[in-house]
């Protein structure tokens, strides 16, 4: 007789087993031991050391809390909305290839898999609660096991809820409805939540003006704003579990624990009702995830698409042959999925202008936000866009084939992702000055603020060409430290290695920083009296011209190194 519990008890156990074997013979190699000894010591002396040290030990104020469940409400509703509008139209569960061929053939029922799999991912969800627990829960509310239980119920009830979304226009697909039609369903619900979060987003309270700004201010107007029906209403599926994690006494535990189980209940009981067949479309991702792993492990490439996708834009037939590259990278950063992502979180940021904009301050809060982000394109972004060298590694021997020098294909490499970021630096930067135009500073006027546009504008873009070379350069020097294939780009020894690749990019990028600096600061020096803020351009221009010289120089000694690279590596 057929043991469905005894059986998946057998694969939990083993596939733990394994892991742990994996993980021991990963460490033999130098580059994941010390990636996994950065990456502890990273977590100990950031969380576990303030977790842990009863000296240290200390809960966030209790009036933070609302601004923090305010901010992860926002994730939720991104995650939500991206799952309906822009999630995958076939009914893909993960099954690993020991779970297809014990459970498939088997005479176990739709019913019983979805059973199992839901089991599965209330154990992993648990797992990952215990995790957030141990770095955040003692931290940020000083009631470890109430976060515990409610990290648990946010994570099962959101993944319930993204694997439902699926399910249920994987149905809409399965029963011929084609383009609009599959998405119908969630018209207009998506239209009456859209509807609430804009008429609660204009009938919000003010905020506070800068010189009020406090935590309890901020926290005020949070739940001031949540609380407000009927927008409350909407919210409370997301908020109940947040609620029972940021409980500090048992009558808030009690009064957030039911709707927060309640909620998840009616998602797992909608999941198992839905009326789709995902047994094939399972069993086909499997067989193509083990065909990529093969082919990269064999090869060292992966396999071509199976279908055809028409480009966005075509290339033209004359011209630079190393565009060719850049068009190459830019159109895989539109077909992997980046495109549905950003237009999503478009779609959340939209809803919550109109909160923001409440008051005289608006301008200037939105003016920050753009800054902020602004920062984090320069920084982060060629960590987050990697259509570049870093993917195409692995396929070296076919660059080599083309009729381009090691320098010209490392330029066509770099241009691509730097071009997207410094488009969006520009944008930002651009935004940032008009939503606080209207807004008066008396010691930063409306032309102070363009010329420092301008100035920011010139360098930015160049800085972070040098920024994305640094990142092809760590892949020149030391090829095997980065990770071509993303389902090996995972584990605490890769956090690590990219805890240190980002440090020793960071360090680089400040040695090469320093002479445009200089310069900038003489420019600056000498034009302040006359010119004001007006120098800032002219102190920009030229610190740019430095750097470029750098980047001539850099791709030069690069592009040698790339001539030399043994493809066989």
């Amino acid at each position: 007789m057929f043991n469905l519990a005894r059986i998946a008890a057998f694969l939990l156990l083993c596939g733990i087993k394994n892991r742990v074997r994996r993980q021991i013979q990963r460490m033999r190699q130098p580059r994941h031991f010390i990636g996994m000894m950065v990456a502890l010591a990273y977590l100990w002396f950031v969380f576990g050391r303030r977790a842990l040290a009863p000296g240290i030990r200390q809960s966030l104020p209790v009036a933070a809390l609302p601004v923090i469940e305010a901010l992860l409400v926002v994730s939720a509703l991104f995650s939500v909305f991206a799952a309906w509008f822009f999630g995958r139209e076939q009914p893909t569960l993960s099954f690993s290839e020991a779970e297809i061929h014990f459970f498939f053939p088997a005479p176990i029922t739709r019913r019983m898999l979805l059973h199992y799999k839901l089991s599965k991912s209330l154990l992993g969800t648990l797992l990952s609660a215990a995790v957030s627990t141990a770095f955040f829960g003692a931290v940020a509310t000083g009631h470890p096991l109430n976060f515990l239980l409610g990290a648990w119920l946010a994570f099962f009830t959101l993944t319930l809820h993204l694997t439902g979304a699926t399910l249920t226009r994987a149905s809409l697909v399965q029963q011929g409805k084609p383009g609009w039609r599959r998405r119908w369903p969630a018209v207009p619900v998506a239209a009456a939540v859209i509807a609430i979060l804009v008429w609660s987003g204009a009938r919000a309270p003010h905020l506070p003006p800068i010189a009020q700004w406090s935590l309890d201010s901020l926290s005020r107007w949070a739940t001031d704003l949540m609380d407000a029906p009927p927008l409350a209403w909407v919210l409370l599926p997301i908020r109940a579990p947040i609620q029972v994690a940021f409980a500090q006494n048992g009558h808030a535990l009690l009064a957030a624990l039911v709707p927060a189980v309640v909620v998840a209940a009616i998602h797992y009981l909608w999941v198992l009702s839905t009326q789709v067949s995902f047994e094939e479309a399972s069993l086909e991702y499997a067989e193509q995830r083990a065909r990529l792993v093969e082919s990269r492990r064999s090869q060292g490439r992966a396999p071509l698409a199976s279908g055809k996708r028409k480009p966005p834009f075509a290339l033209s037939s004359e011209g630079r042959p190393e565009m060719a590259l850049v068009w190459k990278n830019v159109i895989a950063f539109v077909r992997g999925g980046s495109r549905s992502t950003f237009s999503a979180m478009l779609v959340v940021v939209v809803l919550f202008v109109p909160m923001l904009l409440k008051g005289g301050l608006g301008g200037l809060w939105l003016s920050g936000i753009c800054l902020m982000l602004v920062v984090f394109v320069t920084l982060l972004g060629p960590d987050t866009l990697r259509v570049d060298l870093r993917q195409d590694i692995r396929q070296i021997d076919l660059l080599r084939s083309f009729p381009l020098s090691g320098r010209r294909v490392l330029w066509a490499e770099v241009l691509g992702p730097t071009l997207m970021l410094g488009a969006v630096q520009l944008v930002l930067l651009a935004a940032s000055v008009a939503v606080s135009a209207s807004y008066p500073l008396p010691r930063f006027r409306l032309p102070d603020r363009i010329a420092v546009f301008f100035g920011l504008a010139l360098f930015l873009p160049t800085l972070t060409f040098f920024n994305v070379l640094a990142r092809n350069a760590a892949v020149l020097v030391m090829p095997s430290w980065m990770a071509a294939d993303p389902y090996q780009s995972r584990g605490l020894e890769m956090m690590g290695q990219r805890l240190l690749l980002w440090v020793a990019n960071l360090l680089v990028m400040l040695v090469a920083v320093l002479p445009s600096g200089v310069v900038a600061a003489l420019v600056m020096l000498v034009f302040w009296s006359p010119a004001g803020l007006f120098a800032i351009p002219l102190a920009s221009a030229l610190a740019t011209g430095v750097m470029i010289l750098e980047l001539h120089l850099g791709l030069k000694l690069l592009g040698q190194l790339f001539d030399k690279l043994d493809a066989t590596a």
